[in-house]
């Protein structure tokens, strides 16, 4: 299987584009062009660019962007998440911490009531007997 920078470099090339025309039309540097049909994704000034510069790539040239990425999703490199993004799974995991906190605490509670309960159902079955 073909790399993505390869696939496509092939079809601009097929295409009849230059990097020059190519650049123009996407309005991505000519260098980052270039470390993306070399797949140094890497040395991109920030690594996350890669799939936004590639959508841009493969539009410009009718390759279907989405399928394109899909099917070469191990080649690319993981992204970091949004700051929303961050944002979310934050939020997520100390809601979760909180309700697990608060189930904690309602068992708690649910045991010394009925713990209660039972030494009051005690007391009154002994204040029976007694009377």
């Amino acid at each position: 299987m073909k790399y993505i920078g390869e696939t496509l470099r092939n079809k601009r090339e097929q295409l009849g584009m230059t990097l020059v025309e190519l650049e123009k039309k996407t309005k991505i540097q000519r260098p980052f062009l270039v470390m993306i049909e070399k797949n140094e994704f890497e040395k991109l000034p920030n690594p996350d660019y890669a799939r936004g510069f590639i959508t841009k790539y493969a539009s410009a040239i009718n390759v279907s962007p989405a399928e394109l990425i899909d099917k070469h999703q191990s080649e690319l490199p993981k992204t970091t998440p949004s700051a929303k993004e961050a944002f979310r799974l934050l939020t997520q995991e100390k809601r979760s911490q909180t309700e697990i906190s608060e189930n904690k605490m309602v068992a708690k509670l649910i045991t010394q009531m009925v713990t209660f309960f039972g030494v009051c159902l005690i007391a009154w079955v002994l204040l029976i007997i007694i009377i």
